[in-house]
């Protein structure tokens, strides 16, 4: 609900050259990889088992719920990185 609006936000401010958009994009990738990891993890430590998930072969399972989730997290961990150097940077230059 939040995560929506913010990211166009977060756009604008890129595209605008605003101020604010490293630390815009710093909030909202923590906010995705903090998702992530509890949309891929939750079924792992369910009542319901790995089995009541995805599928009932463990293999199949890891391959869904990991392999299919991974790339999710590259972008946004390159975009955290770069803006925690690019804001860090900033305030060691002052």
């Amino acid at each position: 609900m939040l995560t929506g609006p913010m990211c166009f936000l977060t756009a604008l401010a890129s595209v605008q050259n605003w101020g604010a958009h490293h630390p815009l994009q710093i909030i909202l990738c923590t906010m995705q990889l903090y998702g992530l990891v509890w949309f891929t993890l939750q079924p792992v430590f369910s009542d319901t088992g790995v089995a009541g998930h995805f599928s009932s072969d463990p293999t199949l399972f890891w391959l869904i719920a990991f392999g299919a989730n991974a790339p999710w997290g590259i972008f946004p961990t390159i975009l955290l990185f770069t803006s925690v150097y690019e804001v860090s940077n900033k305030m060691a230059a002052k």
